[in-house]
This record gives structure tokens, sequence and C-alpha cells, in this order.
């Protein structure tokens, strides 16, 4: 069972600012200088809450004091991305959050988890209100803002 499941996150394609989203970016990997020598497929995981500018803010890591705060088009120009899932941290995900026992994750799951509690602690719910506004059409976003590079490893031979 994946975290998205047992925190009862849910799958969406549309973005709405003062939200807070899991994404999930598989992306293929690469030797560096040599493009031909592909390596394995590599996962990009965090969690960010979007406000009404289309800026993500995420924490890095636990020590960080100040989220970091990245525009969404710039997330979603990652070279060589093959698979983008997005879910939304619901108001029963928050809850689930609570009563999860860490201790049974995995170590890359805990802190997932204590990230997501430190991200939902950071905006609070008047914050969160006062962004709402903006929603996100992923198809017509990344049509519009995800770089014309084709990679040849995806052209049929």
């Amino acid at each position: 069972m994946t975290l998205s499941q047992k925190l009862r996150l849910q799958q969406t394609k549309t973005l709405k600012s003062g939200q807070i989203y899991s994404f999930v970016l598989e992306h293929k990997n690469y030797r560096i200088n040599e493009p031909d020598q592909f390596l394995e497929n590599s996962l990009i995981s965090f969690f960010a809450f979007l406000d009404a500018e289309n800026n993500l803010h995420h924490f890095n890591r636990l020590a960080a004091t100040q989220p970091a705060k990245t525009k969404l088009n710039e997330i979603l120009q990652i070279p060589s991305i093959k698979k983008i899932q997005i879910y939304e941290v619901t108001g029963a995900s928050e809850q689930e959050m609570n009563s999860i026992k860490v201790d049974e994750l995995n170590a890359s799951e805990q802190e997932q988890v204590q990230l997501l509690k430190k991200l939902s602690g950071t905006f609070t719910v008047v914050e969160r209100s006062s962004a709402k506004g903006n929603e996100v059409e992923l198809e017509k976003y990344l049509t519009e803002n995800m770089s014309d590079y084709i990679d040849s490893q995806d052209l049929p031979v």
C-alpha cells in the first residue's frame, strides 16, 4: 500500500489554489554526458501548497524553517518526465495523517508524513482560503508550459 493510499489522497487532474497536493513525477535517468546510457526511472515525490500565482510552497528537508517556493511550470519542465501523478490532500487526508502510526511506515514515508505535517501546519485555514480562486487544468497547463523537447528514446524505431 502506497503512502497516497494510506493517507486516502485523491488523484486529480485539476489543481485549485489554496490546496495542498502530493506530486509524484517519474522521469528517465541518464548517465551524465551520455544521453544514450539510460540508467533507470527515478521518482520525485513531494508535498506542496499551491498559491494563487501558481507557485508551489514546499519543504526540501525536515530541518528547513521556511518553505521553498517553486513555480508550477518549472516543476513540469523537468526533462524526460514519463508520468505525472498529482493527489489532493483533503480534510480526511489530514485527519488520517494525524492518526497514522508513523513507526509502521518505512523511512522515506515517515519523512514524507513529517514534511506534510510541517507544511499543513505552516499554511493555516485563513491562508488557504485567501489563496483560493484559481483552477489549473493539468492537461491544458502541460501543453502551454512544458518544453517542446522530444526525447529521442521515446520515438518509435
